[in-house]
C-alpha cells in the first residue's frame, strides 16, 4: 500500500474533510464482476477515499466514509 495523495480541509465550525488516494497491490486473486477469481499475477488497485470528521465537545468523530476502487488497465 502506498499513499499517493492526502488533503485535509478544516473549517472553523468543527468539520474536517480528508480526501486522498492509495495505490494497492494484491497477490492471489482479483475481482471479476461481483466475485473474485484466482490469479497468480494478482491485481493493482487505485483507491480514492473521503472521510468527514466532526468535532463534538473536543472529540473528533468520524461522520461519513466513502471509498471508490478503480482497477488499473490490464487487471479487469
Amino acid at each position: 500500500m502506498k499513499i499517493e495523495f492526502v488533503s485535509l480541509r478544516e473549517n472553523i465550525g468543527g468539520t474536517a474533510v480528508v480526501i486522498g488516494s492509495l495505490a494497492l497491490k494484491g497477490i492471489g486473486d482479483k475481482p471479476a464482476g461481483h466475485t473474485w477469481v484466482a490469479s497468480p499475477l494478482g491485481s493493482r488497485w487505485n483507491l480514492r477515499f473521503t472521510r468527514v470528521w466532526i468535532n463534538r465537545n473536543g472529540r473528533w468523530l468520524l461522520a461519513a466514509v466513502h471509498n471508490a476502487g478503480l482497477l488499473e488497465e490490464g487487471n479487469k
